[in-house]
């Protein structure tokens, strides 16, 4: 996982790893039965990969 390769201890390894568990949680939970439950679920969803990309995209530009 590209979490593992960042620096042991480093803000961005700490930010990664943190990103990962609220994925992980959020895609074991379940929508709410009510109207909207569908539509709030895929928008934490969408939240955490925006995150998870951020986060990606940010640790994999080269360094100058």
């Amino acid at each position: 996982m590209k979490a593992e390769r960042l620096p042991k201890d480093s803000v961005a390894q700490y930010c990664a790893s943190a990103c990962i568990g609220g994925a992980r949680g959020k895609l074991q939970a379940r929508p709410a039965p009510r109207a909207d439950g569908e539509v709030e679920y895929a928008r934490r969803l969408a939240r955490v990969l925006r995150a998870l990309l951020d986060h990606f995209e940010g640790n994999a530009a080269p360094s100058s």
